[in-house]
């Protein structure tokens, strides 16, 4: 079970809503498509984007985006299958982009992986290059469900620290972030 957090820049608190259990990102999709970026000119860049899929679905609705993991098993298959992506450390890919040339950000299971230090870098970062009005929308497994809290989350080793969406969305909210879900 997950919580979407979905934060957007500089912008008027908006619809709440959280999306607790989903079958699948597809949900986020409709959002993207309605929000009005234009992500021709400012793309979507998908931090840890893995095999691709979040990457294709957008490509299938026509919203460009962009990935970037450290896994290059995982690049090559994203190369193959036609996507653009970079094989570099998202904070390392983050530094090397302009301030406000991003309309969206994703993390889909990556900040439970990070040191804290690194979360707040991350964050900082994906802030900076983040048009105004630009949405960053991360996911990662909700501890507050009891199975993912007191087990499922450590089956993973390369877990770090459960993070639980309240601390998401107070590292988020003060630094120039407009909590949306």
């Amino acid at each position: 079970m997950h919580k979407w957090q979905i934060f957007q820049k500089n912008i008027m608190l908006m619809k709440l809503k959280v999306y607790q259990s989903t079958p699948s990102r597809n949900i986020l999709l409709p959002y993207l498509q309605k929000n009005g970026l234009n992500f021709k000119k400012n793309p979507v860049l998908d931090l840890g984007c893995g095999r691709g899929e979040w990457l294709k679905a957008l490509k299938n609705i026509n919203i460009a985006a962009k990935g970037v993991d450290q896994n290059k098993i995982m690049i090559e298959e994203c190369l193959d299958s036609g996507l653009d992506v970079v094989e570099l450390d998202v904070i390392e890919y983050l530094n090397l982009l302009e301030p406000e040339s991003i309309g969206a950000i994703t993390g889909f299971h990556i900040v439970e992986h990070l040191p804290f230090s690194a979360l707040v870098q991350l964050l900082d970062e994906s802030l900076r290059v983040l048009i105004s009005g630009g949405i960053a929308i991360f996911e990662t497994p909700n501890p507050e469900n009891l199975m993912v809290g007191s087990c499922n989350f450590y089956t993973d080793p390369t877990h770090r620290n459960p993070i639980p969406p309240h601390t998401l969305s107070f590292m988020l909210t003060p630094v120039s972030y407009t909590h949306l879900t």
